[in-house]
């Protein structure tokens, strides 16, 4: 068994590739807590939300967002409403045998330029050809683990390690949550994860949520909402909360404020 990030220098061979775009129901789930998966998965997100149970939490994925999950990984996974994706399974092997990755959701691969998307809808054509695509399909794999894998090392420790809360945030920052939902996300003491926020993002979680309720605020209310009603919409309690709180943290009025100080 292997780490995933080893991989970039072992030799090894990709087989039984089956490249697939599926549209889940509302709260269709996958169980794979007591047998573990059979395959190798890579999986992105196209659209909703979908949530995968480990024994160390709870991640949740949404578009635009790529995991790797190796064979006998246990989990449960569920989509919340509505959503899609596109997954790859594969066999790994070495000369001497098959290769096992150590068992793990993997999620630390943001798309942030469609480039992840772009190469997995290419397998997804190639492997709808048939035989002729499947040399094409093997290459692409082989692009794709590259690029996962160099990806992943470039990536920060602390960026990987609170990662799951700035997604989760970017979701949720309408739902008044302490912080020791966001830790527990993270697989993190509240203490130790309010450390690694503040030190990666030069400012608490809940400042963070804040300013996402700020920005979204500012666009509800320069379409036309009244400051209560954005107020409401966003996560505050009432107007005068949101007035307060925004001039404490930026110095600057509400109403006054110009939206150029969010892009």
């Amino acid at each position: 068994m292997t780490e995933l990030s080893r991989l970039a220098d072992m030799d090894f061979s990709l087989s039984n590739i089956l490249v697939r775009e599926e549209f889940w129901p509302p709260s269709v789930s996958y169980d794979y807590s007591s047998r573990g998966r059979s395959q190798n998965l890579i999986h992105i997100i196209t659209e909703g939300i979908r949530i995968y149970r480990t024994g160390a939490g709870t991640i949740r994925m949404s578009a635009g967002e790529l995991l790797f999950i190796p064979d006998g990984t246990r989990y449960y996974t569920v989509g919340q409403g509505r959503c899609s994706g596109i997954g790859i399974c594969f066999d790994l092997s070495t000369p001497r045998g098959s290769l096992s990755v150590k068992p793990d959701v993997y999620h630390c691969w943001p798309d942030k330029c469609g480039e992840y998307l772009s190469l997995i809808r290419e397998m997804n054509t190639g492997f709808a050809l048939g035989r002729n695509g499947t040399l094409h399909v093997k290459a692409l794999l082989w692009l794709l683990l590259d690029k996962m894998i160099t990806d992943m090392a470039n990536l920060p420790e602390v960026e990987r390690m609170i990662a799951p809360a700035l997604r989760y945030l970017k979701l949720y920052y309408r739902m008044t949550e302490p912080v020791s939902v966001y830790a527990g996300i993270c697989g993190l003491s509240e203490s130790h994860f309010r450390r690694k926020f503040q030190e990666y993002m030069g400012m608490s979680p809940l400042e963070y949520r804040d300013s996402l309720r700020f920005e979204e605020a500012r666009r509800l209310y320069s379409g036309g909402m009244t400051i209560a009603e954005a107020a409401e919409a966003v996560g505050f309690c009432d107007a005068s909360y949101l007035r307060r709180l925004y001039k404490k943290r930026t110095g600057m009025s509400f109403r006054d404020a110009p939206s150029a100080d969010f892009t």
